[in-house]
């Protein structure tokens, strides 16, 4: 239930506004950035420590902290496709994500990135107590 919350509250934070992109700007024209935008396969996931939003990566064991194109939790932080599978379901959402980094991946730490695309998305029920790396 607790995760059901989580994500409910992870929605009303993020719903309303239009994503950054839609705007005329986008993730990969952000001043804040180190680095390269890359793609990963993974599961979009509301983290239940935090209450924010991360990537877990499939194959490679990484761990990714979704923030918005100014590097901040917001909701902008994710594009509308997203934030409305998000409404629709306490799940995780598989896809292809192009990612851009906030900062260099340090060994066994989460990296901070922003969401430039994403595609070929569907919902993924998520366990209770997700293990975002299994």
């Amino acid at each position: 239930m607790r995760g059901v919350w989580h994500l409910a509250a992870a929605i009303s934070f993020l719903g309303g506004a239009a994503a950054a992109d839609e705007a005329g700007q986008s993730c990969k024209t952000s001043h804040n950035l180190v680095g390269a935008c890359f793609s990963v396969h993974g599961r979009l996931f509301v983290a239940d420590s935090m209450g924010g939003i991360r990537i877990a990566a499939d194959g490679i064991d990484r761990l990714y902290a979704v923030l918005d194109r100014q590097s901040a939790q917001g909701e902008q932080a994710v594009p509308a496709a997203i934030r409305s599978m998000m409404a629709t379901a306490p799940a995780a959402i598989a896809g292809d994500y192009l990612l851009c980094p906030f900062d260099k991946m340090p060994v066994g730490r989460v990296q901070a990135v922003c969401i430039q695309d994403a595609t070929h998305l569907f919902l993924v029920p998520q366990p209770v107590n997700p293990s975002p790396l299994n």
